[in-house]
């Protein structure tokens, strides 16, 4: 409600009381649900898009101080990449992605929505990570998803595994490019 109705210091202070809960929780059981509700009740326009990006600002401010938190390792940490497909503007799934790998002790390096395919290649190409994960949430063609995939493959060091994920790779039948994991849901 204080989301939905523009009250970001009633929800910055109702989202603060959940602190003692581990990451994973918060994420799971408290921002997805909410995110989720504010999504359906924009599709039966109950809330405005105003609203839902209102609202999801706030959780992106949540999910971005706990990754600060959680994503810089030592240089000696394996190196994790999480970003968006181009055209690609939910980012809540990569973020999430890149706390979760975070706790489990990748250095991550986060580059946001909407990235270029040519601008994650020269990153990869410079900085060589171990993991590249690429969410998408809207769907995708599946010549869109195998060119892209494709390219990601070509121009990532061959010991970097490269997985594409989230809601817009539920492809019938599964896509199959070689070097890259398709995964229909992040866990």
């Amino acid at each position: 409600d204080a989301l939905i109705h523009y009250r970001g210091q009633e929800a910055e202070r109702l989202l603060g009381r959940l602190v003692p809960l581990p990451f994973e929780e918060r994420i799971h059981r408290v921002f997805f649900p909410i995110l989720q509700e504010i999504g359906d009740l924009w599709a039966r326009k109950v809330v405005n898009v105003a609203q839902e990006h209102y609202a999801s600002a706030i959780i992106r401010d949540q999910l971005v101080g706990i990754l600060v938190g959680v994503g810089s390792r030592n240089a000696n940490a394996p190196h994790a990449v999480c970003t968006t497909l181009p055209d690609e503007h939910h980012e809540i799934g990569a973020l999430a992605l890149g706390v979760h790998l975070g706790l489990r002790g990748y250095r991550v390096s986060y580059l946001g929505a909407n990235l270029p395919l040519g601008d994650l290649l020269d990153f990869c190409a410079s900085q060589r990570p171990s993991l590249v994960c690429v969410s998408a949430i809207r769907s995708i063609s599946p010549e869109r998803a195998i060119e892209y995939a494709t390219s990601l493959r070509v121009g990532c060091p061959p010991s970097c595994r490269v997985v594409i994920g989230g809601r817009g790779v539920t492809l019938e039948p599964p896509l199959v490019v070689p070097g890259v994991e398709f995964i229909p849901k992040w866990h």
